[in-house]
């Protein structure tokens, strides 16, 4: 994600779908001290990536 925003507005619509068709769960938010960087957690995931589902 380009910025902060960006990624807070995708982390809100992935909240509110909670990926229910996928099963996955959603874990919450992290960030990188030394890049600033924002992450999503999410369940591990045994058959792929997450990618490949969306």
């Amino acid at each position: 994600m380009e910025n902060h925003n960006d990624f807070l507005k995708e982390f809100k619509s992935l909240m509110t779908c909670k990926l229910n068709d996928y099963k996955l769960a959603i874990y919450g938010i992290t960030q990188n001290i030394e890049t600033k960087e924002y992450l999503m957690v999410f369940q591990y995931a045994n058959h792929g990536s997450l990618s490949k589902y969306l």
